[in-house]
């Protein structure tokens, strides 16, 4: 097939200086090729990342069972023990945060 000469020739360019470094050139390659960057990735806020962490279906049955647990531990507790029936319900609800935190965190 010519090997690479052919080559050399059907690329127009030069196997030790290779292509010329003028603009003309350049744009010339640039416009039958196409360029050779990578697209910019628009970047999203951390509060945009911690939303998309949160739509996690797990944590959201999560929070659903920490709120329905708070809500009936202090319901159904005796009175003396109301001040802190919310402790594990909460308990949920951090881990919750951590775990979100942690997954926006890394994604930023």
């Amino acid at each position: 097939m010519g090997g690479l000469k052919s080559l050399e020739i059907g690329l127009n360019t030069n196997l030790e200086k290779g292509i010329k470094n003028s603009e003309n050139e350049l744009d010339m390659r640039e416009n039958k090729y196409g360029h050779n960057r990578k697209p910019e990735i628009e970047s999203r806020s951390f509060l945009n990342l911690l939303w998309e962490a949160l739509q996690d279906f797990t944590l959201k049955i999560l929070i659903v069972a920490a709120f329905t647990s708070m809500i009936l531990s202090v319901a159904t507790a005796e009175p003396k023990d109301r001040s802190h029936a919310w402790v594990e319900g909460f308990a949920i609800l951090v881990a919750v945060m951590v775990c979100s935190v942690v997954a926006a965190v890394n994604d930023y």
